[in-house]
Parts: structure tokens; sequence; C-alpha cells
């Protein structure tokens, strides 16, 4: 049987909140289940290294320009 394919999303992964949790769910979900990785919308931040260590993939959708990104849906 396949694993399931998992994204957890975030709009960065700056110390916060909302960016522990979602570090918190992606190092704690079963991984023989689960085929997890991580998005920040925006950029990197404090615990994108500590995902990378873990083995868990993080793909950054910001080319780096200040504003909003109308097309940040078709890039997902």
């Amino acid at each position: 049987m396949s694993k399931a394919k998992l994204i957890q999303i975030t709009h960065d992964l700056n110390i916060g909140g909302l960016q522990r949790i979602v570090v918190e769910l992606a190092r704690n979900i079963d991984r023989e289940k689960f085929d997890v990785s991580v998005c920040a919308l925006r950029e990197g931040g404090a615990f994108e290294g500590d995902l990378l260590k873990e083995g868990i993939p993080v793909f950054k959708l910001s080319d780096g320009r200040k504003g909003v990104d109308y097309f940040t849906f078709w890039k997902l």
C-alpha cells in the first residue's frame, strides 16, 4: 500500500505559534502512512533547517519580491 501525500501549508517558517504547530505535526505524523512535506507561502525561516535535517521537504512559493503574489494559488 502506498503512502498518502500530505502537505502542511503556512505563510512562513519563522518562530511563531502557527509555525510551531505545523512543524510539530510534520515531525510527529506517522511516516509509514504519510509522505509529509511543508509549504511556506512567503519565505522559509528559523524552522526550515530543522525540518530539512529531519528529512521533511520544504517548498517556498515566494520569488523574493515584496507584495501580494496573485498567482500563489496556481503555484500550489
